[in-house]
């Protein structure tokens, strides 16, 4: 950005500067004349046989934002005389023009949008009805102004505007993974070349793990879409940990849901469920509650299955560290009765948002038991979740009376029990 020195012709202008990019001519369409007439709060003139004086010139201001949907860019920045801040004039992608109020943050060609879905950035707009409070300080940039706010973070505790690049990275089929809406959505492809896979950069030791997932729009028969913590994501074997999502491809309705449980390397407790809505029109949050006391599958925000520390009786329990892992591949075999995939429709896309992550990062085994404490930060250890309360057994018994249709389990009778009682 250059700088233009002054031509010094008076000692208030000796050393003073300007920057090349500020300009001040107006837009005629975008002002309005207004004349100081020494009026009162009452609009009475109370300073006699005096005039308005000149006509000033008001830039109009677009400080609602109400532009939803379409994207502007910024042209120029321009000073306003009666601001005390810089302005930008935006160009939309619809041919309006409007002010807005600079911020130091971004420069002219950066582009902006106001709208329910977007990116948390300088300039974007976002609406507060999609936004849960807490206390926060929030300082405007730019401006003279220091606000407090009660707004935090928009959608649920695993924040749908974060990048995937945040906290995630490909494994596997970088071809079959394209990143959309600024890096905040990714479709995972699969056709008869490959199928994609990711994983979280780091493992977790407990926590809320949630991921909003839309489902191939076609007849995805032997395909397999999986959300899943493991402590293997090598795929190497040993006593490995793992709870696990699995979305077995189908033409539905219905449409097949199949979680398990590995705790030391002991899996066979596949419980399968018909979901009672559709996948793959819309997303929809499916998310794991692991802490030291119990493993509680949601879908949305229905609990469909609890799998309790019972270690006490000798039932083992993931307590290893857990890596988040997504994927999309081939599980013709086993996955859908026999039914071979139909690759004349592929490709075949699961669209994933919400790459927030909430979990106590693993940082060794001697320092473990740092993320099994109950505090404000670490809220899934606290009492709320130490079990399920009246309504949330309730929904968990109905979703399972309704929903669950085949169960494999091969372990004794009364880990089954436990699991099922909660």
């Amino acid at each position: 950005m250059a700088i233009h020195l002054y031509k010094t012709s008076t000692p208030g202008t000796r050393n003073r500067a300007v920057d090349s990019q500020v300009k001040s001519n107006p837009r005629n369409n975008l002002i309005y004349g207004q004349h100081r007439c020494g009026k009162g709060p009452r609009g009475i003139i109370t300073a006699r046989q005096r005039g308005g004086g000149h006509k000033r010139l008001y830039r109009k201001i677009d400080f609602q934002r109400n532009k939803k949907n379409i994207y502007g860019r910024i042209v120029t920045i321009e000073y306003d005389p009666n601001q005390n801040a810089y302005i930008y004039l935006i160009h939309y992608g619809d041919g309006e023009k409007r002010y807005i109020l600079h911020s130091s943050e971004t420069i002219i060609e950066d582009t902006i949008v106001s709208s329910t879905k977007i990116p948390i950035k300088i300039e974007n707009a976002l609406s507060l009805i999609r936004c849960k409070t807490s206390k926060i300080i929030a300082m405007a940039k730019g401006l003279l102004v220091v606000m407090v706010v009660t707004v935090i973070t928009c959608g649920s505790r695993a924040d749908h505007n974060v990048s995937f690049d945040k906290n995630y990275h490909v494994t596997w089929g970088n071809s079959h993974v394209i990143s959309v809406n600024q890096g905040t959505e990714v479709h995972l492809r699969i056709d008869k070349a490959s199928g994609a896979g990711f994983e979280s950069n780091v493992g977790y030791a407990s926590g809320f793990f949630q991921i909003k997932i839309k489902l191939p729009n076609k007849d995805f028969s032997g395909v397999v879409v999986a959300f899943y913590l493991t402590s293997d994501p090598d795929g190497k074997g040993g006593n490995h940990d793992e709870l696990d999502f699995e979305f077995l491809g189908g033409n539905g309705p219905p449409f097949t849901l199949q979680t398990n449980v590995f705790a030391n390397d002991k899996g066979g407790r596949e419980q399968r469920f018909h979901l009672w809505f559709d996948p793959t029109s819309d997303f929809h949050t499916y998310g794991i509650v692991w802490n030291q006391h119990q493993a509680v599958f949601y879908v949305d925000k229905t609990p469909i299955r609890v799998f309790k520390n019972n270690t006490k009786i000798g039932v083992s329990y993931p307590s290893q560290q857990l890596v988040i892992q997504g994927s999309i591949w081939n599980g013709e075999t086993w996955a859908s009765g026999g039914r071979k995939i139909d690759w004349s429709q592929a490709p075949f896309v699961a669209n994933f948002v919400g790459f927030g992550v909430t979990g106590c990062q693993f940082q060794s085994s001697a320092s473990k038991d740092q993320c099994y404490i109950s505090s404000p930060k670490l809220w899934w250890n606290g009492d709320k979740y130490l079990g399920l309360d009246p309504a949330q057994r309730k929904a968990l018994q109905d979703a399972r009376t309704k929903y669950l249709y085949d169960d494999y389990w091969i372990l004794p009778i009364i880990e089954s029990l436990i699991d099922v009682i909660g």
